[in-house]
């Protein structure tokens, strides 16, 4: 079923089998589009990757569903800094100082 996919498609992200990982995720976040762990492991694969927007669309849809959780905004940060939005990076500096994680969220995020 859908978590053996879900584990299935954490190995292969896991061994840097991004390609596999993301046709995995990309059937279940269609099947479960509010699932968080679907989406966090959707966005970094396409992260590592180098498909900038499609990341930003899958952690910015995480952003959304765990109701501004910053644990990924270091990397949210970095797909905005590859399209040179940095005005964008900036505005997760200002959420990540006043996120529960700030401290963790601010040494991953630098212009």
């Amino acid at each position: 079923g859908r978590q053996v996919r879900l584990e299935d498609a954490a190995v292969a992200f896991g061994n840097q089998r991004y390609v596999d990982a993301r046709r995995l995720l990309r059937a279940l976040v269609s099947e479960a589009p509010d699932s968080h762990m679907v989406r966090e492991l959707l966005g970094l694969t396409q992260y590592h990757l180098g498909n900038w927007p499609d990341a930003i669309r899958q952690l910015e849809a995480l952003r959304v569903l765990s109701q501004n959780d910053v644990t990924q905004h270091p990397v949210l940060a970095d797909c905005y800094r590859a399209q040179k939005k940095y005005a964008i990076v900036d505005g997760s500096l200002t959420e990540c100082r006043a996120g529960q994680r700030g401290s963790n969220c601010l040494r991953g995020i630098s212009r």
